[in-house]
């Protein structure tokens, strides 16, 4: 018998390359939060019934850091979805949160979350690969904030 379950990882010390600015071509210190949603067995035996955060942690500590360097972090997401949701096929949906800890906002830290399932991250693959292939001159461009 399945059940729903939620993986959770708080404030995880990581660094990247990004954002708009010259010094930020270099890795900086972010916070990474996920809630990772998805079906494994109510009351498992082996870890193969669960969803297992150790392939998880280990792209985001040793493998996404050497991504090179992207301007907006909502890309970075964007980037968490892709591989939660090519890793397990039992994950549902999720919610990622990246936050700079450089600011001089007063804040402790400065970031952005989303919320996606699984068929909406995969219509957004579709519709981004498609706008790649017959751009529109009505595209909208995001642009990270300022800081």
């Amino acid at each position: 018998m399945s059940a729903d379950w939620t993986l959770r990882i708080e404030r995880m010390p990581i660094e990247l390359a990004v954002g708009i600015y010259p010094h930020e071509s270099e890795p900086q210190p972010l916070l990474v939060s996920l809630e990772v949603e998805g079906l494994a067995e109510a009351d498992p035996n082996v870890l193969e019934g669960c969803l297992d955060y150790e392939p998880l942690c280990l792209w985001l500590h040793h493998e996404w850091p050497n991504s090179p360097h992207v301007p907006l972090l909502e890309t970075r997401v964007n980037q968490v979805f892709a591989f939660l949701f090519e890793s397990d096929p039992r994950i549902t949906a999720a919610k990622v949160g990246l936050y700079k800890q450089r600011m001089s906002l007063g804040a402790q830290v400065v970031g952005i979350e989303r919320r996606t399932t699984r068929e909406a991250f995969s219509r957004f693959v579709r519709a981004s690969e498609t706008s790649v292939q017959s751009p529109s001159p009505h595209r909208v461009v995001c642009h990270e904030h300022a800081e």
